[in-house]
């Protein structure tokens, strides 16, 4: 995760994410449909933001909804998911069971 002081333009930052080492997406901020600011703003008028609160605003490119090879695409028990902020280091998530904590 990154803070806002940590960028210079949240519009002009590329993200990758990777899935067992296998690049899954890599697009350009400026490409996103609603930016932060009207995202913040539209939300914060119907519940209080607080530090640390996490707004998603879903993918533009790289997930398996609609592509043709969506069953292998679909994430898998065990696999490894890596989403990084150009710059940044990388968030690294393992899938696991329900209730299970993945180490």
């Amino acid at each position: 995760m990154i803070t806002m002081d940590e960028i210079a333009d949240p519009h002009d930052l590329w993200i990758t994410c990777t899935v067992n080492g296998q690049r899954r997406m890599h697009v350009h901020t400026g490409n996103i449909i609603f930016r932060i600011g009207d995202v913040i703003e539209h939300f914060s008028r119907w519940m209080p933001l607080d530090p640390a609160d996490l707004i998603s605003i879903g993918a533009p490119a790289g997930v398996a909804v609609g592509q043709p090879t969506a069953e292998e695409l679909n994430l898998k028990l065990r696999d490894v998911v890596e989403v990084a902020f150009q710059g940044q280091p990388p968030l690294e998530t393992h899938t696991a069971e329900p209730g299970e904590i993945s180490r």
